[in-house]
């Protein structure tokens, strides 16, 4: 074999190994984990957050992306389900970038984050070189699905769905839309908008190949036809709106252009025809729109019917536009801005009109507008040239005693509607040269004009005079007028002087009446006589110099009365409104004795009372911004009372303060020097305060009578106070950080007994990069001292927010706080809400996780110690743990521990609540203690526990919805039925079973000594029932018990159910069963209690019982003799119980016999003579 073959073989074969090689390394790395990998930096090096669950390739062409989920750095959020598809790999390799197909499903993109762009200062840009169109290489896109929604910044929702057969940028085009909206309710019914959109198009030529300009664009397309469909799928569906529009080109032709709107009822609103060539666009249409006629549209339209004809055209490019109507506006019924206007009041106006725009302005070749009596008619063609006058004009101005009501349309636009009124009046306006000439056939005149603002009346049956003539190049409104019934409310004069080059100038005085304005609605509540004879002056002059900003030139007002000035206002320099503002003081302004009703009046909705006593204040600017500043003395505010829109804020206050306000760039503060607020001689606040914003930092130092200004409306919160004083103090920092503290003293309360002698407060705030830092200290000073302290750290990771919480109290004196906290009187609760049904889709913590301690030292309240108390929870993403509850409770141990769940899968969820405490070995009696009814009724050691368990769809419902369940054991105690030992109750009851003892043993002496057997047996008997009442009333009062056991179980609707109480020792058992009503409008400890307690006892009780007749015969296995029954009822705070009154009447029952049955009855003989009465019979009642 020749060498050269031989080479050329071996050359070949490396080649392909080479190739192959390079395939399978080039297929390895487009699989999911290589290919992933390289996206992922690729979308860390731009910056981006989030990731994509799958991303693969093959050598084919095809792909497939699953689970986008990213985080843009300007805050928009991309989100995709999947996308397929596959490429021409050798097509795009050769120019024309091919996808055979694709399918895009569930493609979200969120702009509702989205963070504006910062601006970014722009250098002096170079010259531009000559740079080329771009164009747009070819493409070719077989057929396509997707589906998705956009979240727009104002978080409204659009829903889309896209097919077609394809597009190719040398031939076709083929789109299939659909897209979904917000809708909005009519009456009980919410809209479905959606539309169809149908695109099919021919190309004549490659698409952008030319270039991606205008121009190039229409020449590319031959044909096209769009058809857009806009409907509702609700039930008030009423037909469906659309647009057709139709495009065809031909040969050295323009692209003609046709099409129409049509109505819910398929009727052609608006049609329209026209040619794009080159970039520029003529349209003519003729319009016959009816909003009522575009169905659930029908309520956002204008309800503005428009008829006629309308020319446009544009050209972007050249920035040239020109536009010519003929048409008719109506607006059929007015009532709609006003319900004052009457039902089907039309306002109807022809207009005629052409403008084009011009390199430096706007030219008006035709304008004509009438309607409704009142015409406006332009008689020659008016150039308006940008921040000039116009040289050259003729307008005529028509009212034909014209009802000002059809002006509401456009008097709309600023949120006003006329009423009522007329106007009259015909002038004619021409300038020659810039030289005015005002023709007055008839003085303009409202009568009776009466304006409102959204639905308030502001002006009612006002009359105005507004003449006009023109007199040595000026235009003078001289003078103009306002009155009203109450008199002349305004009067004065206006001069407006053209000049040339564009330069003008305006004069206006002007005096007002206060008292006649405050007659108009609004001011009704103004007091008259301090009005009386007030008014206000004002000059003015203003203009511009050619080719200069406009100034405000002179400024000076006075308020008076009687010739007295009241207020004094006057501008020192002249202020140009735009560029450099001159520094120094610009306006100055005194007052003394000014009545703060005749500033009320200029401002509707405010309320003031009093006198501004005095004020010096100046304007101005200096190096880093505008400044108001007191001259001189404080400003000095009397007696003065504020209301804003009829709710009162401040009632009858004196105000001092200094004045320094300062408005910059980079920092504004607002400060008050030696401010002084006071109420009837009592100090609300005093000291300093200097509010700043951007780099400037705030500083407080305040003290005064906290009492007093409890009183005051704008402390509404701090109305449960009584008296106190306060000292505060706080800073804020430029960088956020935060400093405060504030002492109170001496609080007591109105509706509460607590008082506290002193409380502290002191805490910080500290912004970090990723979170904060937080602290607030507090000593509370009464009987007792409470303090601790509260740490917060927040630290922020991405989207989720960690929480770390410490709260350590070493002393809590919980008497104090109580009789602060609980009211003298509980007040009836509101009536109950609705509940909250929905259920809950994320957990109240979402995104949100962390740890909170509690620490107590010792904590005492109505006689309970808790000591070392610790409580510890945890928050994860699903759960809240309580991890630990330890501690000492009233000497017992305290434990146990819970959790809270969501779980969407959860039965009745997501919620899901369980939880156990317990407490071994406490003071049975200490607890007890805590409830004045049980104070001195139970004592012992006894363990409790207690259960809650709950399901539920939202935390609203899990309250009512939580199961609770109770248990308490006690080995070995005291029960004193009838109190303590030296209580009035347990000391009756000794006395009475001390006696009731004594009468007993002497009633069975008598028994015995009696001669009759049956007369005494029967003496017998009763004294020794009587001798048992004694006996079982002393020991009951106290009771000596072996076990205690004690359950209980809440119900859905509140009631707590007492499922089994039993107490008992070798000779005697109670029992009880029973229920705790729940009343929401109580407190818990009033709520009515309901128990039915059984006894039973052996040995000597046994004998009781039997001898008081309760016994029933029934054996048990305990061999136990049934007792009376007894009833609790009352509350808490009130337990009662019928023992004493069960035990009176079983006495009662022996002596009248009701229960005495003699087995050796010995029959009378009747006719014997009757015996002698025994002496005792008359002890017993016999």
């Amino acid at each position: 074999m020749p060498r050269a073959l031989r080479i050329s073989l071996w050359t070949l074969g490396a080649l392909i190994i080479l190739a192959g090689c390079a395939v399978l390394w080039i297929d390895s790395e487009l699989q999911p984990d290589p290919l992933g990998k390289r996206v992922a930096a690729a979308l860390a090096d731009a910056k981006i957050t989030g990731g994509i669950g799958k991303v693969s390739a093959s050598l084919d062409g095809s792909f497939e992306v699953l689970g986008v989920d990213v985080t843009l750095p300007d805050g928009t959020k991309v989100k995709l389900a999947s996308a397929t598809g596959k490429a021409d790999v050798w097509a795009s390799a050769f120019g024309t970038y091919t996808l055979e197909k694709i399918t895009v499903r569930g493609f979200d993109l969120d702009l509702s984050n989205r963070l504006p762009a910062k601006p970014e200062a722009t250098p002096t840009p170079p010259i531009p070189a000559a740079t080329t169109t771009p164009k747009l290489p070819g493409f070719k896109l077989g057929p396509y699905a997707a589906n998705g929604r956009v979240t727009l910044a104002d978080g409204q929702e659009l829903r889309f769905s896209a097919v077609g057969e394809g597009i190719d940028s040398a031939g076709a085009v083929s789109l299939r839309a659909g897209v979904m909206w917000p809708g909005f309710k009519v009456g009980t019914t919410t809209t479905r908008p959606r539309a169809e959109i149908i695109l099919k198009g021919q190309l004549q030529r490659p698409l952008g190949a030319a270039g991606l300009d205008l121009p190039n664009l229409t020449d590319d397309v031959k044909s096209f036809e769009l058809n857009v469909v806009a409907k509702d799928d609700s039930a008030l569906a009423a037909g469906a709106m659309g647009l057709e529009l139709r495009g065809q080109k031909d040969a050295q032709k323009p692209l003609a252009l046709s099409g129409q709107v049509l109505d819910a009822a398929r009727r052609p609103a608006l049609k329209f025809t026209g040619t794009a060539d080159q970039g520029a666009l003529n349209l003519e249409a003729t319009l016959d729109l009816d909003p009522t006629r575009f169905g659930i549209l029908s309520s956002s339209l204008p309800d503005c019917q428009v008829a006629g004809l309308i020319k446009a055209q544009a050209d972007p490019l050249a920035g040239a536009w020109a536009v010519q109507t003929d048409v008719k506006a109506t607006w059929t019924d007015l009532s709609k801005f006003s319900p004052t206007i009457p039902r089907n009041t039309a306002s109807s106006w022809m207009i005629k009109a052409q403008a084009r725009n011009a390199s430096d302005g706007l030219d008006v070749e035709q304008l004509d507008i009438s309607g409704n009596g009142i015409s406006l008619v332009l008689a020659k063609p008016l150039r308006l040239t940008n921040g000039q006058l116009p040289t050259e004009a003729a307008l005529t101005l028509t009212a034909r005693d014209a009802n000002l009501v059809s002006l509401t349309p456009f008097l709309a636009m600023a949120n006003l509607t006329a009423t009522a009124g007329r106007w009259t009046g015909e002038a004619e306006l021409a300038l020659v040269q810039g030289e005015p000439t005002i023709t007055t056939v008839k003085t303009h005149a409202f009568a009776g004009l009466t304006l409102e603002r959204a639905g308030k009346v502001l002006l009612k049956e006002v009359d105005a005079q507004l003449p006009l003539r023109s007199e040595g190049g000026a235009i003078f409104i001289a003078p103009f007028s306002l009155s009203s019934a109450a008199g002349q409310i305004a009067v004065g004069d206006a001069v407006v002087r053209p000049g040339k080059d564009g330069a003008w100038s305006v004069t206006a005085n002007a005096q007002v009446g206060i008292a006649e304005l405050a007659e108009q609605p609004g001011w009704e509540d103004l007091p008259k006589d301090k009005l009386a004879g007030i008014r206000v002056f004002a000059k003015t002059a203003l203009g511009a110099e050619a080719g200069k900003a406009p100034a405000l030139n002179a400024l000076e007002a006075r308020i008076t009365r009687a010739g007295e000035n009241l207020l004094n206002v006057k501008l020192r320099q002249p202020l140009p409104f735009s560029g450099e503002k001159p520094v120094g003081v610009l306006i100055e302004a005194s007052a003394a004795k000014l009545p703060l009703e005749s500033l009320a009046a200029l401002v509707p909705g405010l309320k003031l009372s009093g006198n501004l006593e005095r004020a010096d204040i100046v304007v101005g600017f200096k190096s880093g911004g505008l400044f108001i500043r007191t001259e001189g003395a404080p400003v000095a505010f009397v007696d003065t009372s504020v209301s804003w829109r009829d709710k009162l804020w401040v009632r009858r206050c004196d105000l001092a303060a200094g004045l320094d306000l300062s408005f910059g760039d980079k920092a504004s503060v607002f400060a008050f020097t030696q401010a002084k607020l006071v109420n009837q001689g009592r100090i609300l606040a005093a000291g300093d305060l200097s509010w700043g914003m951007g780099e400037a930092p705030t500083t407080m130092r305040l003290q005064g009578n906290l009492g007093a200004m409890a009183e005051q409306p704008f402390a509404e919160a701090l109305n449960l106070i009584a008296t106190g004083s306060y000292a505060a103090a706080a800073t804020i920092a430029p960088t956020g950080e935060i400093k405060a503290t504030l002492n109170l003293t001496e609080l007591a309360f109105k509706d509460r007994e607590g008082k506290l002698k002193a409380v502290a407060l002191s805490g910080g705030y500290t912004p970090q990069a990723q979170g904060l830092d937080a602290s607030v200290r507090i000593r509370i000073e009464a009987d007792g001292v409470s303090e601790g302290q509260l740490l917060v750290k927040q630290t922020k990771h991405g989207e989720r927010t960690e929480w770390q919480v410490l709260a350590e109290f070493p002393n809590v004196a919980g008497d104090d706080l109580l009789a602060v906290l609980s009211k003298a009187e509980a007040e009836p609760t509101d009536e109950p809400v609705k509940p909250n049904t929905a259920k809950d889709t994320t957990p109240l913590w979402h995104k949100q996780f962390g740890q909170a301690q509690v620490r107590i030292g010792k904590a005492y309240a109505k006689g309970i110690v808790a000591q070392n108390v610790a409580l510890q929870l945890d928050v994860a993403e699903e759960q809240v743990t309580l991890s630990k509850i330890q501690g000492k409770v009233a000497e017992g141990t305290l434990g146990g521990g819970g959790k809270l769940t969501f779980q969407t899968a959860t039965t009745g969820g997501p919620y899901a609540l369980t939880s156990k405490v317990t407490l071994t070995r406490f003071d049975f009696g200490s607890v007890a203690a805590a409830f004045p009814a049980l104070r001195e009724f139970v004592d012992g050691k006894a363990d409790g526990w207690a259960t809650a368990e709950g399901v539920s769809g939202n935390l609203d419902a899990l309250t009512a919805k939580v199961n609770i369940h109770a248990g308490l054991t006690s080995k070995g105690g005291r029960i004193q039925a009838f109190g303590g030992k030296d209580s009035a109750i347990a000391l009756t009851a000794n006395k009475a079973g001390d006696t009731a003892e004594v009468v007993g043993g002497l009633a069975i002496l008598a028994g015995v000594l009696t001669k009759n057997q049956q007369q005494g047996e029967r003496v017998a008997k009763i004294g020794a029932a009587i001798s048992a009442v004694g006996k079982l009333q002393k020991s009951l009062a106290n009771f000596q018990y072996d076990d205690a056991e004690f359950r209980a179980q809440r119900m859905p609707d509140g009631t707590i159910k007492i499922t089994k109480a039993e107490v008992s020792n070798a000779e005697l058992t109670l029992n009880a069963l029973g229920e705790i009503g729940a009343r929401t409008q109580l407190g818990f400890t009033d709520w009515p209690l309901s128990l039915q307690a059984d006894l039973r006892g052996k040995g000597d009780y046994a004998q009781y019982f039997a001898l008081l007749g309760f016994a029933d015969g029934i054996a048990v296995p305990d061999g136990s003799t049934k007792g009376p029954g007894v009833k609790f009822s009352g509350s808490l705070n009130n337990l009662q119980n019928d023992l004493v009154e069960r035990l009176q009447t079983a006495v009662s029952n022996i002596r009248s016999g009701a229960n005495y049955q003699d087995q050796n009855t010995v029959q009378p003989d009747r006719t014997a003579p009757p015996k002698p009465r025994n002496p005792l019979e008359t002890l017993f009642g016999q």
